[in-house]
């Protein structure tokens, strides 16, 4: 394991590409109820009601008629509902960038639904698993880990190394690729190795402060505007150590959004970016992994926890307050496999929002939890 001091001075510049996209037909923009954005139509939402007729329909011949016919009738309903979900998404973009989404044409294609894995929580299976049946899917992976020294503590850098590889020499003038994981992510998450394995490229995943590496500071990720300043920091090194390679920056979920605005301050320092999945809206993406699937929260929520709590990270944060102990021993409490099974009964606090205002407002300094939410949208917008 190896420890960089990040250079005081001096970031080169990368060179850019621009693609010729004149000849993409633009399709049709409709407004948003979002000032400043645009979206396009997505008839998927009609859809669900058009199949659920159908299995009213379908329930009605079954009671009605033979059971032939109902079948029948079913099988064609559950081929107009596919044929319907199989449709062109649809996309929320801000206005000043509106015309450039409008041209690229891999964004508007018709979408095919794999039958039998509409459910989100069946393809994210799949994801894991069926890469596996390929020879890609089975290259040998290890890791290499660079402890990276920012302005107020550490952050890890782990190298994903395929078939056997190092990191890749101080004159590589291929693509590196920066990964941020999701909230709870780490370097071994399977969506990261996966994408290693699959494209080629030389990628390295910057860890969030306590999550997958120990805290060397009193301050645990907080994945706001302070995220983005270590992610500038580390694309300056990378920049620095590799100043002929392409620097691409990609952000998983909430990591994308981080991608986002680290691309907007450091224009000079990454050569494009890609975000998967990232939650533009979090007004509406937060309530939605909190209240509406709170199993999903509690094991979000659970994983940061476990992180946090162990003991070399708490011996960190408790000697710089004291009353973080406290306030872990809280969330522990909250965090029970009771509490997952009896929250859909009682209206308790969101496990995302207890953990929230126990440990990470008491860094970012704001006033409530609520608040906190309102600055990671804040910070997107």
């Amino acid at each position: 394991m190896s420890k960089t001091q990040l250079p005081n001075s001096g970031t080169m510049a990368c060179l850019t590409t621009a693609q010729d996209l004149s000849s993409i037909q633009t399709p049709t923009f409709e407004k948003s109820s979002r000032a400043g954005s645009t979206q396009l139509p997505n008839p998927a939402g009609r859809a669900a009601q058009k199949g659920f007729v159908f299995a009213l329909a379908a329930l009605a011949l079954l009671l009605q008629c033979s059971t032939m016919i109902a079948v029948a009738f079913a099988i064609v309903s559950l081929t107009v509902f596919y044929w319907n979900m199989c449709c062109r998404p649809r996309l929320v973009v801000g206005m000043k960038v509106a015309s450039i989404v409008a041209k690229l044409g891999a964004l508007h294609r018709r979408l095919n639904i794999t039958p039998w894995a509409m459910v989100s929580h069946v393809q994210c299976t799949l994801f894991i698993i069926w890469p596996l049946m390929s020879y890609k899917g089975r290259r040998a992976i290890h890791f290499q880990r660079e402890m990276l020294q920012l302005r107020d503590g550490d952050v890890a850098l782990d190298w994903i190394c395929v078939d056997g590889a190092s990191p890749p020499a101080a004159d590589h003038r291929g693509v590196i690729v920066l990964q941020l994981p999701g909230i709870v992510g780490k370097y071994s998450n399977k969506y990261l190795c996966r994408f290693a394995q699959y494209s080629g490229f030389p990628c390295v995943v910057k860890s969030w402060r306590g999550i997958g590496c120990d805290l060397s500071s009193a301050r645990p990720e907080t994945w706001d505007p302070h995220a983005v300043k270590d992610t500038l920091e580390v694309g300056t090194y990378l920049r620095g150590a590799y100043p002929h390679a392409k620097l691409i920056i990609m952000g998983w979920s909430h990591g994308g959004n981080v991608a986002l605005c680290a691309l907007a301050q450091g224009q000079h320092l990454f050569d494009a970016g890609i975000l998967v999945s990232a939650p533009s809206d979090l007004s509406v993406a937060i309530p939605a992994v909190e209240q509406v699937r709170f199993p999903y929260a509690y094991v979000n929520t659970f994983g940061i926890y476990q992180n946090i709590s162990q003991e070399v990270n708490r011996q960190v944060i408790t000697r710089a307050d004291p009353l973080m102990d406290e306030r872990l021993k809280v969330a522990k409490d909250a965090m029970k496999l009771g509490n997952l099974l009896t929250h859909v009964f009682w209206a308790r606090q969101p496990f995302g929002f207890t953990y929230h205002d126990l440990v990470t407002r008491r860094y970012t300094k704001h006033d409530s939890v609520p608040d906190y939410y309102q600055s990671l949208g804040d910070m997107v917008e």
